[in-house]
């Protein structure tokens, strides 16, 4: 085995991390740099066996013994740092090939290089015409590892051909093209075969007089063909599975045309019928630009068309090169959307090449006992760009639902802990809740649009009425949706150690679930006096249909906005360097992905790929604050995602994630009530607003914690739950001692909009999550430093050091114990909202 050299390896002692290039940017991240850049320096050189002597100088030398070492070759082994080539290689092939072989390796690594460079080997091809762009692509075929061309030309080399066409020189004016491109690929090609034919073509018979089995291109690199024997080419080698490819060049574009595509057939007749006269004057305009961007383009063509060998049709129909602006038009309508373009980075997007994909990655799994952290990244990658596809596309609409279904088959047939069973549950849910209309005021609503209208209409009758109508159409489905909750949490319940799930899932333990439990219960009622005051009039305190009004944006592009220009103006010593930059980044380069489809509540995303250090955030939008606040809370995510290396997988938790997210949000929105530049009336509407938003994280998600937590007992210990328990249940929990004297109105018909949210059935105890990252948010904002954005570095070191248990993470910025901290967390909490109160008193 040998060290693939041509990865072009990169050390940096200082941060532990080896980086190379692979067909994308790699990070291998060692605990021993000197160790690990020693061998490599070594293996550069040959291969193990040829280097087994030095090798073993070096193991003596740095002490290390001879399992380390294996293992240390395995490591690289896993990472494809090392290749092995067939034994029954010559040397003078392998010295011939090996660049090319390399390119090849990483262009599809699945495939390999040596059988990219066999298919390659085996394609056959005509060219007619040896002038600017035949010549050049007789060599450059040849040169890519072409096995067989036949060259058609009857033109003899003239001064003019000499500087833009690439193989002649002055010797040889007045020698027949053919001969003179024959010689030279025989002297620099030997594994490429050519035959010469003296000849213009003037006719079919001309083509289809030759033996052409087993050819896959005729390319048609010649100027003044009619119309008609165009037509005839194409007719013929569609008959004999040939793609016919017309190249040339017209005033300063050069032009490459699959004519056996429809597109490509248009295009012929089109070229004819708006430029073809019988009255021309001019003289030939090709130049080296030209025949080299033909050649260029062609070797695209083949390298993809070597992907899909046996694919008819060819999704590159037409390309046209414009000096040095190449612009290429494909029968897939292509986009600039940043989630295909960061998604293409993690797996092809064209179907058989996925599902070539998808099929190295199960083999490896199967013949390995164990799986490397490359092959685990790339399988939880792949998973998590499906998940980000689903939330924007219909799968079908663009030819990834059989891959995405291939993948889901290899992940339930490895994956012990994703059941086939457990995931339909969740799709039979989904494919329920789409489906539940509302009708109101003569229009059919789905009901996540019918609970935004409910919160937009003023009249309370009308609210009344709206209300009762969604309550009865969640109730027409609940039967259905209470069977999946008691599927799931059974499945759960027997399945699963309660508390190494919160821990290994959520990132808490008992200890601290209790803790907090407790924490915000005894404060609990004193923060919901103080929320409420804001959220309802005194007349309408409690009263479900006056739940406060959640503000109004006209378009997400009006919160870019804000979002930008208010943290513009905020001094420099609150926060650092990157922040904005980050912000600003995400925002314009198009990385946050804003939807408003009505039918869906589970489109937010956000997703890190630690591979190519890339977010990309989808985020539905409703042009309310509260979608405001989720912006800043998704770009924190994004933000210090970044902080982790190449373990993020790993390293980090729900818990850490969330309340990192929590800080930047919370960093943000205090930033921009200093911010003098704007106006009074906008930061008294901000914190007005951002109080309900603390009611929602806090208070209200806590509630739903508590009701889940009792369903959950309710189902452990009685095995079974209907509609009846629930409203029992719920009626009772009206009645826990945290609502002492508040007085709920009209809330029994939003008794089951929670039924409405996939966590509350699908992620047992993750509404705890928001809560308590909350909590512990602000105690850092809060008990930070009053340095320099201090917290944000420490925050962000912490992370890169792989510090991300909450124990570990917690123990950077307090000595308090569990209980401490959140005591002092409710009194902070307390206290952020009182300024928020201030700030809106002067409204």
């Amino acid at each position: 085995m040998k060290l693939r050299n041509s990865l072009n390896f990169r050390g940096y002692p200082e941060r532990r991390e080896i980086e190379y290039y692979d067909g994308e940017n790699k990070t291998l991240e060692v605990n021993d740099f000197e160790l690990v850049w020693s061998l490599l320096e070594i293996l550069k050189e040959g291969t193990l066996d040829e280097k087994h002597q030095d090798i073993q100088i070096w193991k003596t030398k740095i002490n290390i013994n001879n399992e380390e070492f294996d293992n240390l070759v395995s490591i690289l082994k896993d990472n494809n740092l090392l290749i092995n080539y067939p034994n029954d290689i010559e040397e003078f092939e392998y010295e011939f090939t090996k660049r090319q072989n390399d390119f090849l390796s990483n262009y599809d690594k699945t495939l390999g290089s040596m059988e990219l460079s066999n298919k390659i080997n085996k394609i056959k091809a005509v060219i007619i015409g040896a002038g600017t762009i035949g010549s050049t692509l007789a060599i450059t075929l040849a040169k890519l590892g072409v096995g067989e061309l036949i060259l058609i030309d009857n033109d003899s080399v003239q001064l003019r051909n000499i500087k833009p066409q690439l193989l002649f020189d002055l010797n040889d004016v007045n020698k027949k093209k053919i001969k003179v491109i024959e010689k030279r690929i025989k002297n620099s090609e030997p594994y490429t075969k050519i035959t010469t034919i003296d000849k213009k073509v003037l006719g079919i018979n001309d083509i289809s007089s030759l033996n052409l089995e087993g050819y896959q291109y005729i390319f048609g690199c010649f100027d003044d063909a009619t119309e008609s024997l165009h037509n005839d080419i194409i007719k013929f080698s569609q008959s004999n599975g040939i793609k016919y490819i017309q190249t040339g060049y017209f005033n300063d574009n050069t032009l490459v045309s699959n004519l056996c595509s429809q597109n490509g057939h248009n295009s012929l007749k089109e070229s004819y019928r708006d430029y073809y006269t019988p009255y021309y004057i001019g003289e030939n305009r090709g130049t080296i630009i030209q025949s080299l961007a033909a050649s260029l383009l062609i070797s695209r063509l083949i390298i993809e068309d070597v992907f899909d060998f046996d694919q008819n049709t060819k999704k590159l129909d037409n390309i046209d090169f414009d000096f040095l602006d190449i612009k290429i038009n494909t029968s897939r309508e292509e986009t600039n959307n940043k989630l295909i373009e960061v998604a293409q980075k993690i797996m092809p997007l064209d179907e058989k090449k996925l599902n070539r994909k998808i099929n190295y990655i199960r083999e490896y799994v199967e013949n390995n006992e164990t799986v490397n952290e490359q092959i685990e990244m790339e399988i939880t990658s792949i998973y998590q760009v499906f998940n980000l596809l689903q939330s924007v596309y219909n799968l079908e609409e663009i030819s990834l639902e059989k891959p995405y279904l291939k993948f889901m088959d290899f992940l339930y047939s490895v994956d012990s802990d994703l059941e086939e069973g457990i995931e339909n549950l969740y799709l039979s849910y989904k494919d329920i809740i789409s489906n539940i209309m509302v009708e109101y005021d003569n229009r059919s609503l789905h009901i996540f649009h019918a609970l935004g209208l409910l919160n937009e209409i003023e009249d309370y009758t009308k609210k009344q009425q709206l209300q009762d109508v969604i309550y009865k159409a969640i109730y027409s489905n609940i039967d259905e949706i209470i069977n999946l909750l008691l599927k799931y949490k059974l499945h759960f319940i027997e399945h699963t150690d309660l508390n190494e799930y919160l821990v290994e899932v959520i990132g808490i333990n008992n200890s601290i679930l209790s803790a907090f439990n407790l924490s915000v219960q005894k404060q609990y009622k004193f923060l919901l006096d103080q929320t409420m005051e804001t959220l309802f009039k005194e007349s309408d305190k409690g009263d479900y249909l006056h739940y406060y009004n959640r503000g109004h944006f006209s378009d997400y592009y009006e919160a870019k906005e804000i979002i930008i220009e208010s943290l513009q103006g905020v001094s420099e010593s609150l926060l650092p360097p990157d922040f904005l930059e980050h912000i600003e980044r995400m925002l314009e380069n198009n990385y946050v992905i804003f939807e408003n489809d009505s039918t869906k509540s589970d489109i937010n995303q956000n997703v890190y790929f630690p591979s190519i250090k890339e977010n990309i955030i989808v985020l539905k939008f409703e042009n309310d604050w509260e979608s405001f606040f989720t912006v800043f809370h998704e770009l924190g995510h994004s933000y210090f995602n970044l902080s982790y290396k190449e373990s993020f997988f790993d390293d980090s938790s729900q818990i850490i994630n969330e309340i990192v997210a929590y800080y930047f949000e919370i960093t943000c929105i205090k930033a921009i009530l200093t911010n003098n530049q704007l106006s009074g009336e906008f930061k008294d509407e901000l914190a007005e607003q951002y109080i309900a938003r603390i009611h929602k994280v806090v208070l209200n998600t806590f509630g739903i914690h508590l009701l889940e937590s009792e369903i959950f007992d309710y189902i452990k210990d009685n095995r079974t739950f209907n509609i009846k328990d629930f409203l029992d249940i719920r009626k009772k929990f009206d009645k826990h001692n945290i609502f002492e004297n508040v007085k709920f109105k009209n809330q029994e018909h939003s008794y089951l909009n929670v039924f409405l949210n996939s966590n509350f059935i699908f992620e047992p105890f993750s509404n705890i999550l928001e809560p308590i990252s909350y909590f512990i948010a602000v105690f850092l904002f809060e008990n930070g430093s009053n340095e320099k954005y201090s917290t944000i570095l420490q925050i962000k070191q912490r992370l890169n050091n792989g510090e991300t248990s909450l124990e570990q993470f917690l123990s950077s910025f307090t000595n308090m114990t569990n209980e401490e901290l959140l005591e002092v967390s409710a009194k902070y909490l307390n206290s952020l909202i009182s300024y928020l109160k201030e700030i809106n008193i002067r409204k």
